[in-house]
């Protein structure tokens, strides 16, 4: 039973370690000209951005 509670706390210890490395990224863009499967787009200037996670 001790050695049951033991693995168990040395379990959540690990998970919650490994959950704490987390890297963030992050990205904009400023675009003029937008084609999408080659047909013009293009209505003036537009703006996109997007973030990563990894784990």
């Amino acid at each position: 039973m001790k050695f049951a509670k033991s693995a168990l706390f040395a379990a959540t210890m690990l998970t919650a370690v490994s959950a704490s490395a987390v890297e963030v990224s992050g990205n904009v863009a400023l675009g003029s000209d937008y084609f999408f499967r080659g047909i013009d787009q293009s209505g003036g200037a537009a703006i996109s951005g997007g973030f990563d996670a990894s784990f």
